[in-house]
């Protein structure tokens, strides 16, 4: 551009004297049409959460006497974490054992006791009181045996509880406690979250209900990890509509195995709503917007040629073109201010899409969905 606008003053200040009759021959810059892959995109703005997470607390009072892990570390299910102190834990289990198996002992022999006075009460040999009397002492020991294994099996599982365990494979965050502080039954102790993958939620407007769907190509761009974009995929699509702002709500997993995505963080998404291959592509600085129609100018034969095109979709400095342009036309794209069809044309600096050899670049593009006039339509949509 630089380029051209030094030319342009060296032709203004120079030339064109007295009997000069040939147009002048002005300077531009061009960049050539060529066939690529756009991709017709969809952007917005949600939230990354876990697939899981759970806070894990304590579920018995006690005095912490170990810690296995650190702060932020992958931990697998099952992995022991915490230790709270047993000692008083393991001999109130042994104890619970000794009084359920006392009590087991005493109801078996309750128990061959009514078997062999059954035959005896049946001869007369005892009194149906006394029969009486013995079954009871048996039903009362079989509940005293039912209550001696529900304290054992509590004493059990208090055991058990002493030793904190991750509740399933992920990272484990920060802890608030050392080795000899006393916890109490509910305190929170530390979250493990699993961030193999994450879900996003964000929401989109509801013209685009038809174009998505569950099984979506989607990815996204969280700021902790500037410049990269993250694979994924839609598996939701709000049946609703919310009736206040017209949006309806998406969710898509995004797998995360390197684990540079962080839980709670914003996102930038884009959904891929088409791809068209083979579309007719050239730099947006070469259209030359009029009141009926856009243009562009062609240099063909050291001339520009005034050419009418049909727009389609945009993208970030690059437009499709439906009609009126071909793959290897030269346009151009700084300098055509000045230019009248047919005027001579010199070129004084070539674009990104002509490197040298006079091949067209290929890179791939994402473009935007145009409304009826040609202009690109925003297709960004704010999270609810």
């Amino acid at each position: 551009m630089a380029a051209v606008a030094a030319a342009l003053l060296a032709t203004a200040c120079g030339g064109g004297g007295e009997g000069a009759t040939s147009p002048r021959t002005l300077p531009v810059e061009v960049d050539v049409a060529r066939r690529d892959t756009l991709s017709i995109e969809l952007s917005a703005v949600g939230t990354l959460q876990a697939q899981s997470s759970a806070q894990v607390a304590s579920e018995i009072d006690g005095t912490v006497s170990g810690i296995d892990f650190e702060e932020g570390s992958r931990v697998p299910t099952g992995k022991v974490l915490v230790q709270l102190d047993a000692s008083k834990l393991r001999a109130a289990l042994h104890a619970a054992e000794a009084t359920a198996q006392q009590a087991r002992t005493q109801s078996e022999n309750l128990e061959r006791q009514v078997q062999r006075n059954e035959g005896l009460l049946a001869q007369g040999a005892i009194s149906k009181q006394a029969f009486d009397d013995l079954q009871s002492s048996y039903r009362s020991a079989r509940a005293q045996v039912d209550q001696a294994e529900a304290n054992a099996a509590l004493a059990r599982q208090q055991l058990a509880d002493a030793t904190i365990r991750a509740p399933f494979a992920g990272r484990v965050g920060e802890r608030t406690f050392d080795v000899g502080d006393y916890v109490r039954k509910g305190d929170p102790l530390f979250t493990v979250t699993d961030d193999d993958t994450l879900q996003v939620r964000f929401t989109v407007p509801e013209g685009y209900s038809d174009r998505l769907h569950p099984g979506s190509s989607m990815q996204v761009k969280s700021p902790n990890v500037p410049g990269r974009w993250f694979d994924g995929q839609v598996y939701f699509v709000s049946p609703t509509v919310d009736p206040v702002n017209r949006s309806m709500t998406l969710k898509a997993e995004v797998p995360n195995p390197d684990g540079k995505l962080r839980s709670g963080s914003s996102a930038d998404v884009r959904l891929v709503l088409e791809r068209r291959s083979g579309a007719i592509v050239i730099p947006e600085a070469a259209i030359v917007p009029s009141d009926q129609q856009m243009l562009v100018y062609l240099v063909r034969d050291g001339k520009a040629r005034r050419t009418p095109v049909q727009a389609g979709a945009r993208t970030e400095g690059r437009v499709e073109i439906l009609s009126g342009v071909a793959p290897g036309d030269t346009v151009v794209t700084a300098g055509q201010q000045r230019l009248e069809d047919g005027a001579p044309v010199r070129i004084e600096g070539r674009g990104v899409g002509l490197p040298a050899g006079g091949r067209p670049a290929s890179d791939s593009a994402s473009g935007s969905v145009p409304d009826s006039a040609g202009r690109a339509a925003s297709d960004s949509a704010a999270r609810g």
